[in-house]
């Protein structure tokens, strides 16, 4: 089982406080714009650091942040 970021969720919640793009989520959160565009494409994960971040800001439960999703064999 692997744990992916929950994009949808995340920008519902940022969308709450104004944060309507990629550049106001990485503004309030403080990564890096292009680091947010990759993990909203999908095209990496969140390590710790950046879950908490997320998490922090936008007041997330771990379980709106990251979803569970079942990996193929």
């Amino acid at each position: 089982m692997s744990h992916r970021l929950n994009i949808q969720n995340l920008r519902a919640a940022a969308a709450e406080v104004g944060d309507l793009s990629d550049y106001a989520i990485a503004k309030r959160t403080g990564l890096g714009k292009s680091t947010v565009s990759r993990l909203a494409n999908g095209l990496c994960q969140p390590n710790a650091a950046t879950q908490n971040r997320f998490l922090d800001t936008y007041k997330l439960p771990i379980n709106k942040l990251m979803t569970d999703e079942q990996v193929a064999a």
